[in-house]
Formats: structure tokens, sequence, C-alpha cells
């Protein structure tokens, strides 16, 4: 995230942490090459438009403890931080709740261009009701309601991006003087429940026309919308049963959806403790448990989930209804149980290093054979590796993990540059024609609508 608070939630009090560089263009510059000469695919920002208010009733929390706030714009680093990589692409977080899609599009396509197509989109409908009230509501727009309109927001971004711009509109005539042909250019004329948007868009087609599709969503809904119109998924990875049955049925998920099983990549978080030895990375690992603080973790969870644990006892059990917060929050400790967990083992779980994505901790060697095995065992595609204390954890995975992922062929050195949709999927730089963007393309119409298919 583009602000000092940041996963594990006061980890950045931890005594070798340079987030508070976060302010600073050169500290994203540094981070943003590491990433590139050590060849990670992405750097995925994910972001909030609002503070966390629910643990306590109260804001103080999360402003004390930095959680998610401050929080400056990533698609202000990403602008910079591509003119000192070549092949590392990035992934921003942007609503469709509260963006316009006309504007989005807009600014999308511009990094597409200039980034020669290295840019993604993970396309969230945000759970803050701050985030409501700072866009000009008095309350938060219900759950489901915000899928609905998320599907009219992709139907609009796929006319602009996809259907507005034939491929060979631009003829740079320079003799008659005619850049493009205004008979290859066309209005969209889209009239909708949430939307009125006559087009063209303003850009010309860039490499990938619409980006890369990013989504998170574990709720029923948000299962249906990811399978629908995502293609990198982003899934639990504290439970590793939960984790191989959420991969199962988002596969099945896309199937249903008249999608090919590997039209989506399925990415789950991880984070690692490196050590020479197994002692040293205990003690390191240690030592990070006493940089996070309670009430700033307690606060991070109470905003995502709506669950305030001020309020309750330690033996009690969080409910099991569904709410208008992300529902992903809570059903880790809830749903994907097989036995809930109190408010006690909750707290003890939130302080815990990684509150929610599986974390090893131990030499190269032992975390290199141990991301094999959750990939053998739960069919994901890859990791969103997360980071403790910055910028030390990224190095040292850079240094000593990564070059043994590639030993083992768990990794394909990049060499060249190229789209992000060619370096994932291997088929060229455009949504491929199973995609509902593809109906775009094609001419038709319609809104993208919900998949028949049941869900469960």
């Amino acid at each position: 995230m583009a602000g000092v608070g940041y996963y594990a939630q006061g980890a950045w009090s931890h005594p070798a942490s340079q987030r508070h560089r976060y302010t600073d263009l050169d500290f994203w510059l540094e981070r943003s090459k590491l990433l590139d000469e050590a060849g990670f695919d992405a750097l995925f920002f994910a972001d909030v438009l609002g503070v966390y208010d629910v643990y306590r009733s109260s804001q103080a929390p999360a402003i004390a403890g930095a959680v998610d706030f401050p929080l400056n714009d990533p698609f202000m680093l990403v602008s910079a931080m591509l003119t000192n990589t070549q092949q590392l692409s990035f992934v921003l977080t942007a609503s469709t709740t509260y963006e316009s899609p006309f504007a989005l599009a807009r600014r999308l396509a511009t990094l597409d261009h200039i980034s020669k197509g290295r840019i993604g989109w993970n396309v969230v409908t945000s759970y803050l009701p701050n985030a409501a009230r700072n866009h000009g509501l008095i309350e938060q727009i219900p759950h489901d309601q915000r899928y609905q309109r998320a599907e009219e927001f992709l139907a609009v971004v796929y006319r602009l991006l996809e259907h507005s711009w034939d491929n060979d509109a631009v003829v740079y005539d320079k003799a008659n003087k005619v850049y493009a042909d205004p008979n290859k250019v066309h209005t969209i004329d889209h009239h909708g429940e949430f939307f009125s948007v006559q087009g063209p868009a303003l850009t010309e087609p860039s490499v990938q026309r619409t980006p890369v599709l990013y989504q998170a969503g574990a709720s029923a809904r948000g299962l249906q919308f990811a399978a629908t119109h995502a293609e990198v998924v982003f899934v639990n990875g504290s439970n590793r049963a939960a984790l191989a049955a959420q991969t199962a049925k988002l596969r099945a998920a896309a199937a249903a959806a008249g999608r090919a099983p590997g039209d989506i990549r399925i990415v789950t978080d991880l984070s690692i403790v490196l050590g020479r030895s197994r002692s040293e990375a205990e003690d390191k690992a240690n030592e990070i448990r006493r940089a996070q603080s309670p009430e700033a973790q307690y606060a991070a969870f109470g905003g995502a989930s709506g669950f305030d644990l001020s309020q309750y006892d330690d033996d009690d059990l969080l409910p099991t209804a569904l709410t208008h917060f992300s529902q992903a929050e809570a059903a880790r400790f809830t749903t994907e149980k097989d036995r809930p967990d109190t408010i006690a083992d909750i707290k003890s779980r939130l302080l815990d290093l990684a509150p929610y994505a599986r974390t090893l901790v131990g030499t190269a060697d032992t975390i290199a054979t141990e991301m094999a095995t959750i990939v053998e065992q739960t069919d994901v595609d890859g990791f969103n590796l997360h980071e403790f204390v910055t910028p030390g954890d990224f190095e040292e995975f850079s240094e000593h993990v990564m070059p043994l992922l590639t030993a083992r062929g768990m990794r394909s050195p990049a060499t060249t540059a190229g789209s992000l949709r060619n370096r994932l999927f291997g088929h060229g730089d455009r949504l491929n024609d199973a995609h509902p963007g593809a109906a775009a393309r094609r001419g038709q119409r319609q809104l993208a609508s919900t998949p028949k298919a049941s869900i469960d």
C-alpha cells in the first residue's frame, strides 16, 4: 500500500523498517528496481478510500496505528516507477463503486500505453462506510448491489476499450492531415441502471486494451463475479484445505460461466521470515511479533469485517450472518473452519505474524520446498508475497529464494519485456475470446450479465 501501515499492522515500528519513507519517490523507485531485477511478475497495490472506524466505534485506533492511513494515490507512483523498470508489471486497485468508468478507463489505458502493456486492474467494490460518506453517500451501498453496479461498470469499460476504436482506426496520414478515420471510431451510447456514457474512449487502443483483470471477492456473489470476469484471483492462504477447496470451486465456476478453468490464474497470499538457520528465522519472527500492535490489528479487522472485537467476550463466537462489509474477513475464522474460532482465538491469530496468509519461517531451502508443496497440494498458480520489514524482506527473498525457485523449475527467468497478459497466459496481449469483454470487441451491445450457473 502507498502508506506507512501495511498488512501486519504495527510492523512499521520494527527497528529495520523504512516504511516512513513512503512519501519519498526514491523509496518507490528503489523498490520497483529491486523487484524488476529479481524477476517478480508484478507489484500489486492494495488501496482503500476511507478510515477504519468500526473498532471501538472510533477512527482513533486506525489513525494512531497507521492502519492503511495515511494513504497516497498509487496511480501517481506507478507512473514514475515505469521509468526505471523493464519487465515488472503493476496492478492497481480501483473501485467500481466510487470511480467513473469513463475516467478510469482513460487512466488505465494511459498507463497501459506508457508501460507497453504492463498494467493490471484489481477490481473492487469497496466496503468501508467512511468511504461511502467520503463520496457523498449517507450509508454504504448494500453488498450485492455493489456487485450489480460493478457488472455494469465493467460492461462500460469493455465497450470503451474494446469496441469504440477499430484496430485500424489510426491511419496517421500526414499527406491528407488525417490522424484517425472517423468511421472507425464509435460512440458506445450506453444507458443503464447506474451509468450513461456516450463515448468514444478518449484514448486510442493500448497494447492490452483492457488491462489484466484481478479480483479477490470470496462471498458467493464475489465468486460469481470472479468466475465471469477475473483473469487473476486472490484467495486466502492461511488454511490449506480451504485453499484447495476454494481453488477447485473457482475453476469449476469459471467453467460454468463458459470459460476454461485455465483462463483464471489463482494466486494465494504468502509471507516469509527468512534466516540462515531455523533458529535465526524464529528469532526474527519473534521480533516481528513484538512490533505488531494489537489495537491496530483489531482496528484493521473491524474495518474490513464490520465486527468490533471490543464488544465481545473472549469465549464468544462471531455471528455468521452476512454483512455489507468484506465477507471474506470473518469467513476465515468462521465458515471456512471446521470449528469456528472464539474471539480469543481470533485475537491471537491476528497477532501471530501474517493474520490472513500462510507464513513460512525458516531457511531459503525450506521456504522454496514449502512453496512447491503448496502449489502441488492446492493447485494455485502463484503467490502474492507480503512483507513484514521493508525493504529487508523482499531483498532477502530476491537474493536467496528466487534463485532456488528458478533452479527447481518453478519460475522461468524473464528474458524479454512483454505485456502482463501474455506473460501470464502466453496467448497474446488481448482478452481471449471466451472472456465477456471479447463480446464488446465483436460489436455485441448487451451488458455483461450475471451468469446463469448456480454457485453455492
